[in-house]
């Protein structure tokens, strides 16, 4: 079982763009796991790049994206790896 909701320091700072008027653009998701975080943030208007080292994670985000129609791009490689 994986967490669905954004975690508690996504929604702030998702908060903490909003009170600065930034409401769309792109962001990195590093460690994206199953894409809750990358999820939220592109249902908010962002478009959200995903980079994690497993390989299930990438396709499911993939296809999770693509079923809810989400800007949510992913890239299998280690967070540690040059991009």
């Amino acid at each position: 079982s994986f967490k669905i909701e954004a975690s508690h320091a996504v929604t702030w700072f998702r908060e903490f763009l909003q009170s600065k008027n930034c409401t769309k653009g792109r962001l990195l998701d590093l460690g994206s796991g199953k894409g809750r975080n990358a999820f939220y943030m592109a249902a908010q208007g962002f478009q959200v790049d995903g980079l994690d080292f497993v390989e299930e994670n990438v396709n499911y985000i993939q296809s999770k994206a693509q079923e809810m129609n989400l800007p949510v791009m992913t890239c299998c490689q280690s967070t540690t790896d040059p991009l």
